[in-house]
């Protein structure tokens, strides 16, 4: 139905990726308790939706100006495979006995890697994003200590920035939603009541609803240019 679509069919790696992804989602779904499995459901409707627009996004590249008429074609299968092997680490490495907040969280719209040391001292970096939309995006640069079983940020701000477990999940600034309605005024200038999270758009929430994934050469380096 779609130019993805026509891609993993034409390509024996795409539709092997495809294939595993359908036996990883059957195979996980029975170990997740039903707040998990609900959030990973849309997560995962979410992330189709985004592997649909991946191709032709990148075989017209908006953000190459001066050779947007070119099919980059190789170009844009690559990042198609690159965003089901990023999910095939998600799904086939599925942390769910992780306790904690360290290790590294994905989603389908955000990843996250977070460490602690034996002092409770927690770092956490990663980012969040709009498939194509490069202006959309948040950085995630945190700092903060483990204190009576949760995490307390360095920021001293109305809203800081905070790490929650909710079942096997981890929320990133729950509250940030709403701070980021209250932003800008009626005529689109910045309110001063809050300090915006996300440095490219002030009305952009840094809120994201996480899964644990084992480590992984997929998602290890999540810096990469798949988005």
């Amino acid at each position: 139905e779609t130019a993805t679509d026509e891609e993993i069919c034409a390509d024996p790696d795409l539709a092997d990726n495809d294939q595993r992804l359908n036996r990883a989602w059957k195979a996980l779904q029975p170990r997740l308790d039903d707040a998990t499995r609900r959030a990973l459901i849309d997560d995962q409707r979410n992330w189709v939706k985004s592997q649909t627009e991946e191709y032709p996004e990148f075989l017209h590249p908006a953000w190459n100006k001066q050779s947007s008429q070119v099919h980059f074609t190789v170009d844009a299968r690559d990042h198609v495979n690159g965003l089901q092997r990023e999910r095939l680490a998600l799904l086939e490495g599925f942390d769910d006995k992780r306790s904690g907040l360290a290790g590294v969280w994905l989603a389908y719209n955000a990843i996250i890697k977070v460490t602690a040391d034996k002092d409770g001292a927690v770092k956490a970096i990663g980012w969040k994003w709009d498939q194509g939309d490069w202006k959309a995006g948040c950085d995630y640069e945190m700092t903060g200590k483990i204190t009576g079983g949760a995490f307390r940020s360095d920021e001293r701000r109305k809203n800081p920035d905070t790490l929650e477990r909710d079942h096997a999940m981890l929320i990133v600034n729950r509250q940030d939603d709403a701070f980021a309605k209250k932003r800008t005024d009626k005529d689109g200038t910045e309110d001063s009541a809050d300090e915006a999270k996300c440095k490219r758009r002030l009305d952009n929430s840094s809120t994201a609803r996480l899964f644990p994934a084992r480590p992984s050469p997929d998602i290890d380096n999540f810096k990469g240019s798949i988005r």
